[in-house]
């Protein structure tokens, strides 16, 4: 049985638990050391960065080791972050690398509602896929056609073309999927220090949008510290756009 979660207009990859507005933290794994990013908004409309944490990462030998770095480096922060009393964010976004994921384009017609769409999904996985449909994290998105303006990301970012319009009456869509184990591994890293994985995307989308919200944020350090975490910024405002709900 696949697992759904929610895919962006282009593709970006987003699995959504709870839908918002809530707290939400941004949490980027480097090769050597965790990011946290929390932001908030003024009454004027522009980013202020509320927290920003990060915690090495101590590598050990073997292939399972890094897991456990990670999973040390996490509690030791949220650790941190309760000793100083300060108030905790429970729902993190988590990015996976691009590598991670697989995208098919599809031509659906236009009137179809999610319920068909995720149907046809269902039963073309099989034939479309890399890997097994049973270890299959699946969703299927709709993509905007030609460059237009995508709002929830805040950031004036423009959709990829994928050339030609559809035909009249069919629109362009398309199918999301990772491998279930590299979904459930984040979900269970985010438990283990009892937070919720709320948003989960591609790495490309988080820096991507990062990197065009950098000089909106209102903070006190320099552009090249806080360009440092630019991906956990990509994730951290993903709090003021919609989070879709869990199927």
């Amino acid at each position: 049985m696949m697992h759904r979660w929610w895919a962006a207009p282009w593709a970006a990859l987003r699995w959504a638990i709870r839908p918002g507005p809530a707290p939400l933290a941004g949490l980027d794994v480097g090769p050597l050391d965790l990011r946290w990013v929390e932001l908030g908004r003024h009454p004027q409309g522009h980013l202020t960065l509320l927290r920003h944490a990060c915690e090495p990462l101590v590598l050990g030998d073997g292939p399972g080791q890094r897991l456990e770095a990670v999973r040390a480096a996490l509690r030791k922060l949220t650790d941190r972050f309760a000793e100083r009393g300060l108030p905790s964010c429970t729902y993190i976004a988590m990015a996976l690398p691009d590598e991670a994921v697989w995208q098919h384009p599809l031509a659906l017609p236009a009137h179809w509602q999610d319920a068909q769409r995720w149907q046809a999904a269902r039963s073309w996985a099989p034939d479309l896929l890399p890997w097994p449909v049973e270890q299959t994290s699946l969703d299927i998105g709709l993509l905007e056609v030609g460059p237009q303006e995508v709002g929830h990301l805040g950031v004036g970012r423009q959709v990829p073309s994928l050339g030609a319009p559809a035909e009249p009456g069919m629109a362009q869509a398309c199918l999301v999927a990772a491998r279930r184990d590299d979904v459930q591994a984040l979900q269970a890293l985010s438990e283990s220090a009892g937070l919720s994985l709320a948003v989960l995307e591609m790495a490309s989308t988080a820096t991507a949008r990062g990197a065009a919200g950098l000089s909106n944020i209102d903070t006190n350090l320099l552009g090249h510290e806080l360009a440092h975490y630019q991906t956990a910024v990509g994730l951290a405002m993903r709090r003021f756009h919609p989070w879709s709900a869990a199927c």
